[in-house]
């Protein structure tokens, strides 16, 4: 229970404070999907940090980075 709380708290958390989030939740826009692709990414590439994860992913997703 107390993971699943964490989980709610990350997550609104960045989906209120994090742009790069914000906008892959706007393209992709089913919650499915957006864990979907991380779980496959983070299954093959290890990445250093969030950050770099979604620039990784906005720039495969040909989205334009946020300001």
């Amino acid at each position: 229970m107390t993971l699943i709380l964490l989980a709610f708290v990350c997550h609104t958390l960045l989906d209120l404070l994090n742009a790069p989030y914000q906008l892959l939740r706007q393209a992709l826009a089913a919650r499915r999907t957006f864990f979907d692709d991380l779980r496959a990414l983070t299954r093959y590439w290890v990445f250093d940090s969030w950050e770099q994860l979604f620039e990784f992913m906005i720039r495969g997703l040909e989205l334009s980075p946020p300001t």
